[in-house]
């Protein structure tokens, strides 16, 4: 079995599919849309599901770096850095996910009304596709890998 590509049956930007001009008017495209969420519950569920995923957080001891003095630190930090990329994955595959819904959400309002409001358009436009893949970072960062404070006057 062939590697899977994410949206390989959806051509373009999400924007450039899901409004369909016809005689009567424009009109969503809700297979597009719900294509598109479809393509992306799957990715999600290809994420959980891959073992490299999940095991993503890896600890190094220091001996396998030659148990040098700043062995440690180096076998600390990559710790961090491990865990710092599989939370924001995690963070990642709940904003994928919340995504998904949203559209499936908007496609279903909109069947309830002749046309899809400017609102409605709006509200998809509002949707934050990174929020908690920000969010999970940078509480990883501070948990795992937090920056050193600079005192007030110093650096460049």
């Amino acid at each position: 079995m062939g590697a899977w590509v994410p949206f390989s049956g959806v051509p373009g930007r999400l924007d450039d599919i899901v409004v369909k001009t016809t005689s009567e008017g424009t009109e969503i495209d809700r297979e597009a849309i719900l294509a598109v969420a479809t393509e992306t519950v799957g990715f999600t569920e290809a994420m959980t599901s891959n073992k490299k995923f999940n095991e993503a957080t890896a600890k190094v001891s220091s001996l396998f770096l030659g148990g040098l003095p700043a062995s440690q630190e180096v076998a600390t930090l990559h710790t961090a850095a491990h865990r710092i990329v599989g939370d924001t994955l995690d963070g990642l595959r709940l904003d994928l996910d919340h995504f998904a819904v949203e559209l499936r959400r908007s496609v279903d309002a909109s069947d309830e009304a002749d046309q899809l409001s400017e609102a409605e358009l709006n509200r998809i436009a509002q949707i934050d596709p990174t929020h908690n893949a920000d969010v999970r970072r940078g509480m990883s960062q501070n948990r795992n890998a937090p920056l050193p404070e600079v005192a007030p006057g110093a650096g460049a």
